[in-house]
């Protein structure tokens, strides 16, 4: 990379709001970057599946990352030609006639309006075209469901907002006293179409939400366009210019997208992090199963934006790394790489297919082709072969094999994708970006700077500033294209096998307990804690006044096999040893403390078995519980209940204590038994804490 241009500029500055920090980042006409920071902020989980920030720890991280920037640039504010902010999205902020918070912020991964969704999701307005062409699912992600929820559950501040907005456009805000709305994300996840008119006004009545168009901005505008300079007070905390432009922002992905040169249809933006989003350019309204969009307008005028989503993809490797590899951190050290090179190191002579184990990655739900807030992690065909080496490859398999799922939708709603342009964390590991193109078949194509994001921010402040005439020109100035990564045929071979090892995997989940929607209810059950009272009431005491249940004929041996060979699954790392046909089904009981004083409750079903065992109902809120301290419920070879065959009967294993109430079965006198079993495979002692 050259020599960004020093001087008296023009400079741009992008502005990012991520879910873990403010970046800032300077750059010169040709896209050069000459500074960036970052500044983080918390994130907290009230619940599981919520998430929210504090917008004044935004702004204070904003304020840190400017400043730090301008010094470490050199650059004069006088030279810095405009600026422009993007943020997550849907992060909800609700505000105050004077422009106040009047709550923290609901973030984009929070999923608590997952029944708002789903009843918003009955509707046939032609807006919900959107959703997998009106067929589809309702996010819980998105504007209306959040907003339905906020009415439902708080309804005071629900009253007391004037105006409830995006992220994008809270920032855009406090930077020019300006209320807008920008196009990206009232379209992307509010429904705003301006082909049939703007704001779905109809449909937000329709739904409950009569009053909210009186609460969203009204004054919606494209990427790039000028909104209003710099307030004074803005200017004097950023130390910038009072009368610095900005130019209106959008979502965090679709600036990625332009930072990737990805502004004409043809190609795809693959934006890598936490969570994965593709994003391409359509000429034509294209809309199908499985996927989202096309938007109308959303980042390029007179051009359609389709999108596909992966809700949790490197935050399932940094889990599996925090509370399964630890014992791995001082070896990288040595070596001098990271933990996650290490792991990469060592899975390398790994087959494709991790020998049989396949992951689903629904740590926090299913964006698409799903749209199922309510879905968990599932790790599916382990044996005593099987290693966390095995795990750690077979989740990175599982990320890439959901990326080809979505295009293969897309495809068959005749969107098809020739190349994808890579930014993000994953850009980081060439092996793990050459097994997205061979599970894929799609070539992928690396750009200079590798912070798209805060790039895409910097062209459109470039655009705003009118040092370009629209934002394709500025991109085309400013992106610049490094190498390409190709399919390996062979490989691709080999993934297409592991995709329909895969797709079987998820058919099997639809009769998983004869469909997967019987299923999924019982998660959704036990995400929603609708647990009857006193479920629990009558559970055996294991010594130390810790509870647990175990079902009948539970097996002694069964147990010492699980604390002997697979001592890495209660935060142990010796090897597996090779052992018989035993199938284990994990599920989380939904949130913590169901029934255990110290809110670790997990429930084991064991199952002798042909097939491989099985870890479901995984999620990122049950690390804890699953790394290092659980219960063991056993429910060993339970007959199937009448009219039901035995593979019928396995989803009963999710929740054996509830599903026995439900069919009015009774607590077998093993119990007792079955917990002093538990507590001998452990030495004596206690379950493991």
């Amino acid at each position: 990379m050259s020599e960004p241009r020093k001087g008296s500029g023009p400079f741009l500055l992008g502005i990012d709001f991520g879910t873990e920090s403010s970046r800032a980042g300077i750059f010169d006409t040709d896209g050069r970057p000459l500074a960036s920071e970052a500044t983080t902020y918390a994130l907290t989980h009230p619940r599981p599946g919520w998430a929210e920030q504090d917008p004044d720890e935004w702004w204070s991280a904003l304020v840190r990352s400017v400043r730090a920037v301008i010094d470490q640039s050199g650059v004069s504010p006088d030279a810095i030609a405009g600026l422009s902010v993007d943020a997550t999205t849907c992060t909800v902020v609700a505000l105050d006639a004077a422009g106040h918070h009047l709550r923290p912020a609901i973030m984009w991964m929070d999923v608590r309006a997952a029944d708002q969704a789903r009843r918003i999701g009955e509707s046939d307005h032609p807006a919900r075209k959107y959703n997998g062409g009106g067929g589809g699912p309702v996010s819980a992600e998105w504007l209306p469901s959040k907003l339905l929820w906020l009415k439902e559950h708080e309804h005071e501040t629900y009253t007391q907002a004037a105006h409830l907005v995006d992220a994008t456009d809270w920032a855009t805000f406090r930077l020019t006293g300006r209320m807008t709305a920008n196009i990206n994300t009232a379209a992307v996840r509010g429904y705003h179409n301006r082909d049939t008119g703007g704001w779905p006004v109809s449909f937000y009545e329709e739904i409950g939400l009569e009053d909210a168009m009186s609460k969203v901005p009204s004054d919606v505008l494209d990427l790039g366009t000028p909104v209003e300079g710099l307030t004074r007070q803005a200017a004097e905390e950023l130390g910038l210019n009072a009368g610095t432009p900005v130019a209106q922002g959008g979502g965090d992905a679709w600036i990625g997208q332009i930072g990737l040169g990805v502004v004409a249809p043809g190609r795809m933006a693959l934006i890598t992090g936490s969570s994965h989003v593709l994003i391409g350019q359509s000429e034509h309204a294209v809309s199908g199963e499985g996927f989202f969009g096309a938007y109308t307008d959303a980042v390029i005028p007179g051009q359609y934006t389709v999108e596909g989503g992966q809700v949790s993809t490197g935050s399932v490797m940094k889990w599996f790394k925090d509370y399964f590899c630890k014992d791995l951190a001082p070896e990288a050290k040595k070596a001098g790489v990271s933990v996650y090179d290490y792991m990469n190191e060592r899975i390398a002579d790994l087959p494709p297919g991790s020998d049989g184990l396949v992951v689903l990655d629904y740590w926090q739900g299913n964006r698409t082709p799903y749209t199922d807030p309510l879905a968990r992690g599932m790790i599916w065909g382990f044996s005593l072969h099987h290693s966390p080496l095995h795990v750690y490859r077979a989740i990175q398999e599982g990320i890439c094999y959901g990326t080809a799922h979505i295009l293969r939708a897309m495809h068959d709603a005749g969107f098809d994708v020739r190349e994808f342009v890579a930014a993000g964390g994953f850009t980081n590991s060439r092996q793990l970006m050459q097994m997205h193109a061979d599970v894929s078949g799609v070539p992928i194509t690396f750009t200079e700077v590798g912070d798209a994001v805060i790039l895409g921010g910097a062209i459109l402040s470039a655009t705003g500033a009118g040092l370009f005439k629209s934002i394709g020109d500025a991109a085309a100035a400013m992106v610049h294209e490094t190498d390409t990564i190709e399919p390996d045929p062979t490989r691709h071979e080999v993934a297409r096998r592991g995709r329909e090892l895969r797709l079987a995997c998820e058919a099997s989940l639809e009769e998983y307990g004869r469909q997967y929607p019987e299923l999924a209810d019982q998660l959704a059950r036990m995400q929603r804690r609708d647990l009857p009272d006193g479920w629990d009431r009558d559970l055996p005491e294991f010594p130390g006044d810790e509870k647990g249940v175990a079902g009948r004929e539970a097996s002694g041996k069964v147990v010492n096999a699980i604390a002997q060979h697979h001592p890495w699954l209660l935060g142990g790392s010796a090897d597996l040893a090779p052992s018989t046909k035993t199938r284990l089904t994990f599920a989380g009981a939904g949130d913590f403390g169901a029934g255990d004083r110290h809110g670790r409750n997990l429930h084991f079903g064991v199952r002798e078995h042909l097939m491989g065992a099985v870890v479901n109902g995984l999620s990122l809120c049950k690390v804890r519980a699953f790394g290092s301290g659980f219960l063991i419920f056993l429910d060993y070879q339970r007959a199937a209940a009448p009219g039901r065959d035995h593979g019928d009967s396995q989803h009963h294993d999710l929740h054996p204590r509830l599903d026995r109430r439900r069919r009015g079965w009774a607590d077998p006198p093993a119990d007792r038994a079955a917990g002093l079993a538990a507590r001998n495979a452990c030495g004596g002692h206690d379950p493991p804490r």
